[in-house]
């Protein structure tokens, strides 16, 4: 009999754990699922070929209406960057795609309080970087090529 008291001991222990670790981890918001826009949606005049103007237009689209925030609610850690579940739990869902953000990048005045200015600019400057980066001919514009060579690079965005 003393040899089953020590495996069901273990066993429940182990269901225990297993319940617990089950209930914590269903209480863990999923991480947002960044869409990123194909090709077509970004090509809003159908050429062909993505220019700046199509890129920040649709930066200006994703940036639209977040509205400002205080840096200390924000910064839940005081790390002095957004980490995703800090973004996420702000609901800013226009700064999702670029991971955790520098504040120092965000908040340009340092005022402690980051404008929708802000916001725009700081979307713009990131989308403006992508283009330079995924423009590999420097031609100013972006051929189906260099879109997929891009989205190749930076791996999948969820």
């Amino acid at each position: 009999m003393k040899r089953l008291r020590f495996p069901a001991q273990l066993l429940a222990a182990l269901l225990l754990v297993a319940l617990t670790t089950t209930t914590a981890l269903a209480q863990v918001a999923p991480a947002p699922k960044v869409a990123m826009p194909s090709f077509q949606d970004l090509d809003a005049d159908k050429s062909g070929h993505l220019t700046r103007d199509e890129v920040l237009a649709y930066a200006k689209k994703q940036s639209a209406g977040q509205g400002g925030f205080q840096v200390k609610a924000m910064d839940k850690d005081g790390s002095g960057s957004l980490s995703p579940g800090e973004l996420r739990a702000a609901g800013m869902q226009a700064l999702y795609p670029f991971g955790t953000v520098d504040l120092k990048e965000l908040d340009t005045d340092g005022d402690g309080v980051v404008t929708q200015r802000e916001i725009d600019d700081y979307v713009r400057r990131k989308h403006l970087e992508a283009f330079a980066k995924a423009d590999h001919d420097q031609d100013g514009t972006l051929h189906p090529k260099d879109f997929a060579l891009y989205r190749f690079s930076i791996g999948p965005q969820e």
